[in-house]
Parts: structure tokens; C-alpha cells; sequence
């Protein structure tokens, strides 16, 4: 594919599959949140993408303060370990999940469910690895949006 075409299609890309919004911040923010960013092996802009959507998803659950037990339902027990490999098991509502995958010590992948906790399982590849994470992710998803109905 040549330059021409290839810029082509990457704006209408852009201009098909995603928005744009401009933030402005006093002066020197900008250097700090990117210098923040990139410790954390991001982009800027995935950086704020990512903290917008977490802060959004924490208010929402505390927008419904109620306990799977309380309600009724069935929960699900989620396994973790935190950084001494301690095993915690939660129900998965219980935990703030911010999850991306990572290689372990042992080159096995695994899910990071936030800074603090990884997923008490390894995985060969990563696709696997990312097939756990989007489970994961849909069964919190489903269970919040029991919450909301049965509300």
C-alpha cells in the first residue's frame, strides 16, 4: 500500500471508528500525566481513557451499595493473590478491576486484575490470557446489570 493511501485509510478509520476530545489543563499537567503514563508502560491518551472509565465505573457501584447476599442472587467467587502471593477469594463485585494481561516470572501470561491483584490462574498465550480477561470482564458486567434491574 502506498504513503497516499495508506494515510487514506487511516483517517477514515479514525473519522469512522473513533471521537476526539480536546482537554485542557493549567499549564504543566500535561508533562506530569504523561511522565505518570509511561512508568506505567501507556500512552497518554490510553492513560486517560483508562482512569476516566475506572472513576466512572467506582461511581457507579457506589451508586448501588448492595450486597449479591442481600439481593438474593448468585455471586461468584472470584480467586486472586496480591504481590506476596497471598490467595484472597471475593466476590467479584468486590474487587475494583482494572485488568490487562502481563507475562509472569515463569513466562506463562497471566490477568492483572488491578495494580494490587492478579488472577489465580496462568495461561500459555496470551489469547488465552485475554479470553479469561473478557470473561471476566462480562460476568462483572452482567452481575452489576442485575443490580440495576432488580433495583
Amino acid at each position: 500500500m502506498d504513503k497516499k493511501k495508506q494515510s487514506e485509510y487511516i483517517t477514515n478509520y479514525i473519522r469512522e471508528n473513533l471521537d476526539e476530545v480536546k482537554i485542557r489543563m493549567p499549564k504543566g499537567y500535561k508533562k506530569i500525566w504523561k511522565q505518570y503514563a509511561e512508568k506505567r508502560n501507556e500512552s497518554l491518551n490510553s492513560y486517560i481513557f483508562r482512569v476516566i472509565n475506572k472513576t466512572i465505573m467506582d461511581d457507579e457501584m457506589k451508586s448501588y451499595p448492595i450486597s449479591k447476599k442481600q439481593k438474593g442472587g448468585s455471586g461468584m467467587n472470584i480467586d486472586f493473590r496480591d504481590s506476596n502471593r497471598k490467595l484472597y477469594s471475593k466476590d467479584i463485585l468486590d474487587v475494583a478491576l482494572d485488568m490487562e494481561i502481563s507475562k509472569s516470572k515463569s513466562g506463562k501470561y497471566v490477568v492483572n486484575l488491578n495494580d494490587k491483584y492478579v488472577y489465580d490462574e496462568e495461561y500459555d498465550t496470551a489469547e488465552e490470557a485475554e479470553d479469561q480477561l473478557k470473561h471476566l470482564s462480562h460476568v462483572r458486567n452482567h452481575l452489576e446489570n442485575e443490580f440495576r434491574n432488580e433495583g
